[in-house]
């Protein structure tokens, strides 16, 4: 019986391993045809060689406009066309504390973790655009609205931030403050955010609003608070919240 993904075809990036494989393997159980990219050839081999005749692979440097250009092409010579895109691949970078470190792995962080998305969304768009749409799946890390317990190092949080935006201006749809909430998989409605539900107020630019949270619009430059028990005398700005105690 035909998978949800039957005649489907997607790309993983760094879908040698971890979680880029069980993507894969997802994927085919649910009937898609898969093209995985990484710079890890051999694995990239060993796992098409496990799965059959649905997937194949290409040893691709997503941080590559000419890799990422050639990798799409594959799919749709391949596989006949491209409906899926996963960038998924990301690599670490320097464990160092941020007064001692000395950035010497910044370019390459950047460019496989960031850069790397933005070439896939725009490689994958401008092949789903004439083509009947698909859908683009960015992995990224909590780190980017969550810089952790202190462990995390600026340059993992701030890749990881910088993919989020990425993913903010590629359509000209709108979306509400429900669905950025859900991105997260936060509930949120005129009561409770999560689950916090003792006098919920919620601000935009300053003012209190009314009515449900969720349904809100999303604008650009909007800064929104929500406030959950006793709120402040007043609500601060983004720089003066950052700046403030």
């Amino acid at each position: 019986m035909p998978g949800e993904l039957a005649g489907k075809v997607a790309i993983v990036t760094g879908g040698a391993s971890g979680i880029g494989r069980a993507t894969v393997e997802l994927f085919v159980k649910e009937s898609a045809n898969v093209v995985i990219a990484d710079v890890n050839a051999d694995g990239g081999e060993e796992v098409a060689g496990a799965l059959g005749d649905a997937v194949t692979s290409k040893r691709t440097d997503v941080s590559s406009a000419d890799d990422v250009r050639a990798l799409v092409d594959l799919a749709v010579e391949r596989f006949g066309g491209l409906h899926v895109m996963v960038n998924n691949a990301g690599i670490g970078g320097s464990q160092r504390r941020f007064l001692n470190d000395d950035f010497r792995d910044f370019d390459r962080v950047m460019a496989v973790n960031l850069l790397g998305v933005m070439l896939g969304t725009q490689h994958a768009a401008r092949h789903m655009s004439t083509h009947g749409g698909g859908s683009i799946i960015n992995t990224t890390s909590i780190a980017g609205i969550n810089p952790g317990a202190g462990y995390l190092t600026q340059l993992h949080t701030h890749d990881t931030r910088g993919v989020i935006h990425v993913e903010s201006p590629k359509a000209n749809d709108h979306f509400t403050l429900g669905q950025f909430f859900a991105e997260w998989a936060v509930f949120l409605n005129s009561r409770c955010v999560g689950a916090y539900c003792n006098g919920l107020k919620w601000y935009v630019n300053g003012k209190q609003q009314t009515g449900d949270p969720q349904n809100y619009v999303l604008q650009s430059h909007d800064e929104i608070a929500i406030v959950v028990g006793k709120p402040p005398k007043k609500i601060p700005s983004s720089y003066q919240f950052l700046a403030g105690e």
